[in-house]
């Protein structure tokens, strides 16, 4: 993919009059190197890539379960989850709309009770009644082990899925790192470089989750079908624990302008901070989108590795001006 930058231009003409903004600070439930491997099923025609328990048992009733996948129509007519310990039926919500397989149920008191006391699990079985059986009765699946991932909350934190990138990767984390992003989300297609190993020192400190993402496109569908899947993935399984959840490549690098760079880098404001003042939530409900340019510095990979050691903010001083700039965008959720 070719390298591209981020651009905001005149978005803080008040910035000036603003003199203190709160700080947050990063908090986690447990706290452990994270590295995610889901487990993939075949439920009745369709490929599920992972189950994902939604929102945080111990802070919220509303706590559910997502099933990741693809699939490329559906015939599902309902769902019910049957969780084990309590006994409980509860009918799933379904978006029949979309090409992801939003099938999600609300988990019963006694299961959100063992989740906090420890659990690393819940055991549930689906009753699923599809358009391919033979009769309309509902099939059981065999009892299911939907795992409970560890997630800590962030007030910003970066998406991206990568395959054998680990030339790319330090300057990346570092550079966002210095401009305020907490935490950063790599989903690793497929790769050979053992991240996990590459990147112990980030886990440690509790900078990264890597999540090895082993799925590839069904014959002649697009690559991307599976980058969508995984986007939708974190966006389930990390989103509720962040207030700002970006979405770019290891190619790409998000740029501020010169006048808000200094006031970050000085920390006499967050990343976060302004992301909140500008774009807060009852006015960009769905979070905000920024165009972004080709980088007119660095033009092949190979540059950019080999300016790995210098960590210049301003590695790109002249944003040229192209039509990409206007037609593709990326985001912060």
């Amino acid at each position: 993919m070719t390298s591209l930058i981020y651009c905001w231009f005149g978005f803080f003409k008040e910035f000036d009059a603003i003199y203190a903004w709160p700080h947050h600070s990063s908090t986690a439930i447990r706290f452990a190197p994270t590295i995610i491997s889901p487990k993939s099923y075949s439920l009745f025609h369709y490929d599920i890539y992972d189950f994902v328990i939604e929102g945080d048992p111990m802070r919220s009733s509303q706590v559910g379960i997502f099933l990741s996948g693809r699939r490329d129509n559906w015939s599902w007519r309902s769902v019910d989850c049957h969780f084990i310990l309590s006994s409980v039926i509860v009918t799933a919500t379904m978006d029949n709309l979309t090409s992801e397989p939003a099938v999600a149920c609300t988990i019963p008191t006694k299961e959100r009770v063992l989740l906090k006391k420890g659990a690393n699990f819940i055991s549930v079985s689906f009753y699923i009644n599809d358009t391919f059986l033979q009769s309309k009765a509902f099939t059981t699946t065999p009892t299911i082990a939907v795992p409970f991932y560890e997630r800590f909350y962030h007030n910003i934190s970066v998406y991206t899925m990568v395959k054998n990138k680990r030339k790319e990767l330090i300057e990346w984390i570092e550079y966002h790192l210095l401009i305020g992003i907490e935490h950063f989300y790599l989903y690793d297609n497929r790769g050979t470089e053992q991240l996990g190993l590459f990147l112990k020192r980030y886990l440690e400190l509790g900078l990264v989750t890597i999540v090895y993402w082993p799925y590839t496109p069904p014959s002649g569908a697009h690559w991307n079908i599976i980058q969508s899947a995984s986007m939708n993935h974190a966006l389930k399984n990390f989103g509720p624990f962040n207030k700002w959840l970006g979405y770019f490549d290891v190619d790409e690098y998000f740029q501020l302008n010169s006048t808000l760079i200094k006031s970050v880098i000085s920390k006499s404001y967050t990343l976060a901070d302004l992301f909140d003042y500008r774009f807060p939530e009852h006015d960009y409900p769905s979070g905000a989108q920024f165009v972004n340019c080709q980088i007119s510095c660095f033009l092949s990979q190979n540059e950019i590795v080999a300016s790995r050691y210098t960590l210049l903010f301003q590695k790109c001083n002249i944003v040229p001006i192209h039509n990409h700039c206007n037609t593709a965008a990326k985001m912060f959720i």
